[in-house]
């Protein structure tokens, strides 16, 4: 009878530790979220702190529904590339492979850089 208490509470307790270590997705993100005009309101993290456009300074990061990242600054495009969601990560291509985990609540756009690095904050605009 101990015996089979014992297996019951190994069994019970590995239940227990392997569901902790799951994590449940209740952001249910729609990747399609993600699509139209985005302007940057400051970046934090690496040594220099927070960062935030120079004054007279607009940058702005569209993401089409043809998959496209289009940068401009002061409505010239400075960078563009082919960009893609998976689950609520987007990666695109600069130089090397770019990762952010994406946040996007109400009309605020958070990506947070996979790597050590800057985090980035934006506002819709279109």
């Amino acid at each position: 009878m101990k015996l089979k208490l014992l297996k019951l509470s190994l069994t019970c307790l590995t239940l227990l530790i392997t569901g902790v270590g799951c994590e449940k997705n209740d952001k249910n993100y729609n990747p399609d979220s993600i699509i139209g005009k985005w302007e940057w309101l400051y970046s934090k993290g690496g040594i220099i702190g927070i960062t935030y456009p120079e004054e007279g300074q607009t940058v702005e990061w569209e993401f089409t529904k043809d998959s496209t990242l289009i940068i401009t600054e002061n409505d010239v495009t400075t960078f563009e590339t082919i960009f893609y969601i998976s689950n609520d990560t987007l990666i695109f291509f600069r130089e090397t492979d770019v990762k952010y985990r994406i946040e996007i609540e109400k009309d605020t756009l958070s990506l947070y850089f996979i790597v050590e690095g800057f985090d980035n904050f934006y506002k819709r605009i279109d």
